[in-house]
């Protein structure tokens, strides 16, 4: 009768160690599942996203901004969306040899012509359609008012674009100006970027002199994740004795209440 009462004594035991057990567990758990913020209404950025802007410009979007990738990083995005000359040209995935190479998905290369702008295709980018024209005298009047230009002629970029970068109703407007006079007089030349935004002018290039030897034009106008502002991307084209040395790209992203470079 020893035995036996013993045996329930170890079994009453095994069963209280296991029923405590249970109950240590699930309140540990419970707690840590209570503390874990709760980010359903918030956008949680938890993956790579990347842009490419020509040959060159290649992108990751992180912590709010963009920092250099590489031509692996490109490659190994199984699609990528497309647009030439801001327009939507289709996905492909991408490949690089002397230049970017488009592959639809049977491995076929896809030909394109114009500029050339790859988004990851679940990445949050709008890209903008807009037109552009000259400076006008009214232009001319708030060049000549707000920066001290010589003249305007020589202009090898003149670019205006007419657009609502932050959607309000009002039309802003984005200057591209480059001025290289074919002489030795190199204190005419010079480089303007800049914005009439919401009838703020903000600068975002003045270079003079031997400052503005390359030159700037617009490439393309994105809205970002749904930003308040549209940004804006530029290309240099660095050039010396009429060959082009370097192609680099720039993105002009709104923070902080002002119009920078990112």
């Amino acid at each position: 009768m020893k035995k036996y009462k013993g045996l329930i004594l170890i079994i009453i035991l095994l069963l209280g160690y296991v029923a405590a057990m249970y109950f240590v567990f699930n309140t540990s758990n419970s707690t840590t599942q209570s503390t874990k913020p709760n980010n359903s209404n918030n956008k949680v950025i938890n993956k790579d996203y990347y842009m490419v802007v020509g040959d060159n410009g290649l992108y990751k979007y992180e912590n709010n901004k963009f920092i250099k990738a590489s031509k692996r990083n490109i490659e190994s995005q199984s699609n990528m969306k497309i647009y030439v000359d801001n327009k939507f040209f289709g996905n492909y995935k991408m490949n690089y040899v002397a230049t970017w190479n488009l592959l639809n998905d049977k491995s076929e290369f896809v030909s394109y012509n114009g500029n050339l702008l790859a988004i990851s295709s679940d990445f949050d980018v709008v890209v903008k359609e807009y037109k552009t024209r000259e400076i006008d005298d009214n232009d001319k009047v708030l060049l000549l008012k707000n920066y001290s230009i010589n003249s305007f002629k020589y202009l090898t970029v003149n670019k205006v674009i007419d657009i609502d970068l932050d959607k309000n109703g009002e039309m802003d407007e984005v200057i591209c100006l480059s001025s290289m006079e074919f002489s030795e007089n190199v204190n005419n030349y010079y480089n303007l970027v800049i914005l009439k935004y919401n009838n703020n002018i903000i600068t975002i290039i003045d270079e003079r002199g031997n400052d503005a030897l390359a030159v700037y034009n617009i490439t393309s106008i994105v809205n970002i994740l749904n930003e308040k502002s549209d940004s804006i991307i530029l290309k240099k084209i660095e050039s010396y004795y009429g060959e082009t040395q370097k192609v680099s790209n720039i993105i002009v992203r709104y923070k902080n209440d002002n119009y920078m470079i990112d």
